[in-house]
């Protein structure tokens, strides 16, 4: 409806309404740290509804501070309060590895890896092939054999 019609609507759903509650309220409130896995479990049984869009993002960012701030109160890791363990992940990184030419690329490869990252991703896509391998020799010289280069061709 257009704005300029002041027309409203409401809704309910009391079932809904009550399970969330219990969920959410009545889960938190005992201090359950095994409510992810019942939530989980909800969510594939159908107990809420697909959400897409804007508002499935929306959605989404609320749930994730939801949880986040849930095992901050608790003082357990995410990953425990979602039904896991913490572990540890390949992580790469790739900032600043822009189409910068050879040697700039190769100087912040190396600092790149220097705070423990195993992987560095860089931009190719230079005008002529021949720079894009100049630039990913350059780095493999620099990093050395162990780190792993993955590239980003635009």
């Amino acid at each position: 409806l257009p704005p300029a019609s002041r027309r409203q609507g409401q809704g309910e759903d009391e079932n809904g309404e009550t399970d969330l509650d219990r969920l959410v309220r009545g889960d938190a409130a005992y201090g359950d740290p095994d409510q992810g896995r019942r939530r989980d479990r909800h969510r594939k049984q159908g107990g809420y509804p697909p959400v897409q869009g804007l508002t499935g993002t929306a959605v989404a960012g609320i749930d994730m501070a939801a949880w986040d701030a849930q095992a901050k109160a608790w003082e357990v890791p995410l990953a425990k309060l979602l039904g896991g363990e913490p572990r540890k992940v390949p992580a790469y990184n790739s900032c600043r590895l822009g189409t910068i030419g050879a040697e700039r690329a190769a100087e912040e490869a190396q600092e790149l890896v220097a705070p423990g990252f195993s992987a560095v991703k860089v931009r190719l896509g230079y005008s002529e092939l021949k720079t894009d391998v100049e630039v990913v020799r350059a780095i493999r010289r620099s990093v050395g054999e162990d780190v792993v280069l993955m590239s980003d061709y635009n």
